[in-house]
């Protein structure tokens, strides 16, 4: 395996539901093709079936992350055991330019993932774009550029094989078509479901805003009504987006729930995040009803934002201690480049009436020598991981799960 493990963290459940209903997850599978019109994810768990995902954000940040970019695709995309790359948001630094040019080229690196690329808006990828080191954008500018990039086929995502995915683009509540963004889908026993929700306050008043024109433009009234309406819009989407997850697992007879989002639903400041008023209460208590409600899912917050790589079980506490915490490496989490990181994450269906388990594991990114190309199509090269030389073979970048050359 090519691959460097550094450690592995276990969350488990004993709590039981009374079925397993594998028609279930056909149904909603089948539910899940024919709105998109495209094939469903997978259906029909048993036990000891496995789910295993790429999970990162905050990358890349600043030049010297994007020269090693191809590096950080190739590792994972020659990982057989996983099936997509889920990305948390924040595609660029806080400080970078939010250019077309700019946005246009690191959309195109993750297209070299040979996996679906499933990916959520982070702050820095359109609420600060105001900023004057940005380049003066107007963030709603900007957030239609990245629905434009990464959602450009509503109901599928990027990625250099596409997968179906449900989106709130095809909502019956009308008001909420413009959240492309928004989307779930089954794997097995687990579904994944993605919020657009983002820290600097959600793109609510920056304290900075208009006081510091040196760093932030002053915006119109009429501009700062149209901030905040989109940002109350967006808020009431996503609360009504979490009960259509949750309808979709219960359908799908899940035993978990991934719920994607940049930043972390608190009630109170954390670090690296602004909360100064109450812009994740109603999706923090959105979440801890559902699961609550749902004491047999195991439920999984997966955001990023803080730079801090954290697996943290019981993160609900006593009100909803199914609740647990994922955070992605950072942009220089302890001093390491995102790019040569990123979680492994693997989730095991359990017996019947059983929460599926958890695993993440911690892959460090050897670097990749530039290789030697000979006459024809087929690259030849040498990759050393953790010290030990291994020959790979490549056709066009590409990586199949059971074959080399399937």
């Amino acid at each position: 395996m090519p691959l460097t493990t550094n450690w592995e963290k276990i969350v488990s459940t004993s709590s039981k539901r009374r079925f397993r209903r594998v028609s279930g997850r056909i149904v909603a599978a089948a539910l899940c093709a024919t709105v998109v019109g495209l094939s469903g994810p997978d259906a029909g768990a048993t036990v000891g079936d496995t789910v295993t995902f790429a999970n990162i954000g905050d990358v890349p940040y600043t030049s010297a992350q994007t020269a090693l970019m191809a590096n950080f695709t190739a590792h994972i995309n020659a990982d057989p055991d996983v099936s997509f790359v889920a990305h948390s948001g924040d595609f660029k630094g806080g400080s970078d330019v939010c250019t077309d040019a700019a946005f246009n080229s690191t959309f195109a690196s993750f297209q070299t993932f040979a996996d679906p690329f499933w990916y959520t808006p982070g702050d820095n990828d359109w609420t600060d774009c105001h900023r004057n080191n940005n380049g003066n954008f107007q963030p709603a500018n900007r957030l239609a550029k990245v629905r434009s990039l990464y959602f450009a086929t509503p109901g599928q995502t990027t990625g250099g094989t596409p997968m179906a995915v449900t989106t709130q683009a095809n909502s019956a509540v009308v008001a909420d078509n413009v959240h492309v963004e928004n989307t779930w889908f089954n794997k097995k026993c687990v579904t994944f479901g993605a919020i657009h929700s983002v820290s600097s306050n959600q793109g609510y008043l920056d304290p900075n805003y208009a006081t510091n024109s040196s760093t932030y433009p002053v915006e119109t009234v009429g501009e700062k009504a149209a901030r905040y309406a989109e940002v109350d819009a967006r808020i009431a989407a996503d609360v009504r987006w979490l009960d259509a997850i949750f309808a979709a697992a219960d359908a799908n007879v899940s035993d978990a729930v991934v719920l994607m989002m940049q930043a972390e639903p608190s009630l109170g400041p954390v670090d690296n995040d602004k909360v100064f008023g109450t812009e994740f209460v109603d999706i923090h208590n959105k979440i801890y009803a559902l699961a609550a409600s749902h004491p047999n899912m195991q439920v999984v917050i997966a955001h990023g934002d803080q730079h801090n790589n954290l697996w943290q079980p019981n993160y609900g506490g006593s009100t909803a201690p199914n609740i647990a915490r994922l955070e992605n490496w950072g942009s220089n989490t302890g001093g390491v480049l995102a790019v040569t990181k990123w979680q492994k994450v693997t989730a095991t269906c359990g017996t019947p009436g059983t929460p599926a388990t958890f695993s993440v594991v911690d892959q460090t990114v050897q670097a990749i020598p530039s290789p030697v190309v000979p006459e024809g199509p087929l690259t030849l090269g040498v990759l050393t991981i953790g010290g030990v030389g291994a020959v790979y073979l490549a056709l066009r970048g590409r990586r199949r799960s059971n074959s080399a050359f399937a």
